[in-house]
């Protein structure tokens, strides 16, 4: 007899995120799950879909670190990607990308930034800035700070770049450099800070119309020292700053969205408040080291939603509904990567757009692009979250509801059960065998276990070739004593 009580996993959990941990129930699923699509479609919402897989769009010489849009309007380029061995790469409107300057000096994640700047191209790196221009990149000069200008040489830090008030600026160790391209003028340290003092990120906060500027007190790139971290407020003309605010730790990357402005601070993900930071989430794959922490190339939007490089896969925080921003997994590459996503971008179109180390030993990193619109086929390996129950129970069946129908003879996953000892129970095949194309597969268990806490896996990992958008599942189940 089927079970007279049901679980129903559907569009509210799927809508609702992930939670914060597995053994919490804020939200609608397990944050082990990774790879669902549920904004594949606008007639879709609420069911859960695969995501598509990353298609490569060329391998790159050296470590991707960071992007930026396309200088020279109208000639086929989107975008250009740095390396740290110091190659410009443009990717054109189909994605495939062509090498147009090969540099000479250090590029590094922590040090160097690019930015588009009146047409150029600017990028810094350990102790200069380049500037690149012309057609394609036609023109580059890596001495331009140092020889062209005749400032003096940077300083062995960061070196965060961001056009405010038409002109740009540079951090420089506790110095603010500022370039005047409509005056022809480059100042040095026209804005000083304090000794030990040292700047991290820059960005605009679209609320205030203000600079804003993360500082250590020292250096931090690891986000491991317990430095005093702040985040001051700048006016780009006076001879000091606005505001001095001290925050939990230090501000690695600052990303503007939507009239917020994200933060990422150590392992934690917040928003400016305009007193602080206020938390949202930590980001688990964002250890405490250079590699894995989250700098301004490593987050990046398409739309309203922000994604954020979490280790080996892309976290996404959005609106899953009008009104309730939630996180979810948005892309995972477990099986394709060394060890880490270096660099996240907007390649247009609702392309993502992902660079990682592809080996530990070649040098080679590969760009990917993923179309997060799509609803196709692909990875979806969904884990409920964990539910509780005062008494052992036995579950008698399985209900799974698809959006698209199942062929004759398709296996759309594998499914399992995960008791209170995080014991996995195979279910029965989900496997047509009805002979015709379906919408519902019904499975009976009836196992001998008993459930205290009950957790529902859906893998679709072996068989990603299936379209099968996930309606609901219902879990029939009675008291076991």
């Amino acid at each position: 007899m089927i079970g007279k009580n049901v679980i129903e996993i559907g569009e509210k959990e799927f809508l609702d995120g992930m939670t914060t941990s597995p053994d919490t129930s804020d939200g609608g699923f397990s944050p082990e799950t990774y790879a669902v699509n549920v904004v594949a479609d606008v007639n879709s919402t609420g069911v859960l879909y695969a995501t598509a897989n990353a298609s490569s769009i060329t391998s790159t010489n050296g470590r991707a670190i960071a992007s930026c849009a396309d200088p020279d309007s109208g000639l086929g380029v989107s975008r250009y990607v740095l390396t740290d061995t110091g190659r410009f790469y443009g990717l054109d409107t189909n994605y495939a990308s062509t090498l147009r300057q090969t540099g000479s000096k250090v590029y590094t994640k922590v040090t160097s930034d690019i930015v588009v700047y009146f047409n150029k191209l600017y990028a810094t790196s350990t102790l200069n800035i380049t500037e690149a221009s012309g057609a394609i990149l036609g023109t580059i000069d890596e001495n331009w700070w140092v020889t062209t200008k005749g400032k003096t040489a940077l300083t062995a830090n960061p070196h965060p770049m961001v056009v405010f008030e038409n002109n740009l600026w540079i951090g420089d160790g506790k110095l603010l450099h500022k370039w005047d391209a409509i005056n022809n003028v480059a100042t040095s340290a026209f804005l000083t800070l304090p000794d030990g003092q040292i700047i991290i990120a820059l960005v605009v906060d679209p609320s205030s119309g203000k600079m804003l500027i993360s500082v250590s007190e020292g250096i931090n790139s690891n986000a491991s020292l317990p430095r005093l971290a702040k985040v001051l407020t700048y006016d780009g003309f006076s001879a000091k700053v606005s505001r001095s605010v001290i925050v939990d730790d230090i501000v690695t990357a600052m990303y503007p969205l939507g009239g917020t402005v994200f933060m990422m601070f150590g392992n934690r993900l917040g928003y400016w408040n305009g007193s602080g930071i206020t938390f949202l989430r930590r980001i688990a794959g964002a250890t405490l080291d250079t590699t894995f922490l989250v700098y301004k190339h490593m987050i990046t939007s398409i739309g309203s939603t922000l994604y954020v490089a979490d280790g080996n896969r892309v976290t996404a925080f959005g609106d899953l509904y009008p009104g309730q921003k939630k996180f979810y997994p948005r892309a995972y590459f477990g099986g394709l990567l060394n060890a880490r996503l270096d660099c996240l971008f907007n390649l247009g179109s609702d392309f993502l757009g992902t660079a990682f180390e592809l080996t530990a030993t070649a040098g080679t990193f590969d760009l990917w692009k993923i179309n997060i619109a799509a609803k196709t086929t692909g990875t979806l390996f969904f884990l409920s979250k964990k539910y509780k129950f005062p008494r052992p129970v036995y579950v008698r069946e399985v209900r799974i509801e698809y959006a698209d129908s199942i062929t004759d003879n398709a296996t759309p996953a594998v499914v399992t059960l995960i008791d209170q000892e995080k014991s996995s129970k195979a279910l029965p095949v989900l496997t047509n065998d009805t002979g015709v194309a379906t919408y519902v597969r019904n499975i009976k268990y009836n196992g001998p276990n008993k459930f205290t806490t009950l957790q529902f896996k859906y893998d679709n990992t072996a068989t990603t070739s299936v379209i099968a958008g996930i309606r609901r599942i219902l879990i029939y189940y009675d008291p076991a004593e």
